[in-house]
């Protein structure tokens, strides 16, 4: 099965996010980019749980590295409403690569510090987010294929 790529754009035409099931790792890979508001976090994440409902994952790779803005004001909304309905579709684990940028990265960290019905990790780096999920896949699907 090839991996199909979702994209959202601003009012200027620029991608702000894109999400695809990467099928050979069983994941959703969840890129965001730029500065992006409220609005905006929403629809990327409505996205994700679509791709979270179709593939019954419960795994999501959010990357952050090009994201540049602040998102904060997203949190409560994310901790309230999107994680609780995104868990009881089935998602248990997200890995999240921190952007470089300090205000965004504060972002991912006071998320990362409430009580989310998932378990929410953050990464300096994709090498180690990307382990660190296989870690978590492979007992699954051992388990599957007993």
């Amino acid at each position: 099965m090839a991996d199909s790529q979702f994209e959202l754009r601003d009012k200027n035409g620029n991608v702000f996010f894109f999400n695809l099931f990467k099928d050979s790792e069983g994941w959703i890979y969840s890129c965001w980019s730029g500065s992006v508001n409220d609005e905006q976090v929403k629809l990327g994440a409505a996205q994700n749980l679509k791709l979270i409902k179709e593939h019954k994952c419960g795994f999501i790779l959010n990357d952050n590295r090009e994201l540049s803005g602040n998102w904060t004001a997203s949190n409560d909304w994310l901790e309230e409403e999107y994680l609780p309905l995104a868990a009881k579709e089935g998602l248990k684990y997200v890995a999240h690569v921190f952007s470089p940028k300090f205000i965004t990265k504060f972002s991912a960290v006071d998320l990362g510090v409430r009580d989310l019905p998932v378990i929410f990790e953050t990464f300096d780096n994709m090498q180690d987010a990307q382990e660190w999920l296989r870690e978590r896949i492979k007992p699954k699907l051992s388990n599957d294929e007993v």
